[in-house]
């Protein structure tokens, strides 16, 4: 590899590394995948991140993204608001049709 495709390969990973990463906007229908342990499901046996509902309890919410920022997500669910920390989230799915 040329020196100069090797600088530009190392200034495009640079540049990539710093963008932001794109997030839904308000209105898109999103799951919200909770953190196994700020449920208290913290375990040994695996769990597979996207799903629903583990050991009987449910460990994801699925409604409209109201606001996302630094510190909370907002989603509403029906007639209800959840304001959730965003140290409790695992992932965001975002449905896309």
């Amino acid at each position: 590899m040329s020196i100069i495709s090797t600088s530009l390969l190392a200034s495009l990973l640079v540049v990539a590394s710093c963008a932001p990463p794109s997030v839904p906007s308000a209105g898109s229908r999103v799951q919200v995948q909770f953190c196994r342990d700020a449920l208290g499901g913290a375990t040994s046996i695996p769990v597979p991140p996207l799903t629903s509902n583990f050991n009987g309890a449910s460990v994801a919410l699925t409604g409209e993204l109201a606001v996302i920022n630094d510190a909370w997500i907002a989603l509403d669910v029906g007639d209800d608001r959840h304001w959730i920390p965003i140290h409790s989230v695992l992932l965001l799915t975002e449905t896309l049709k």
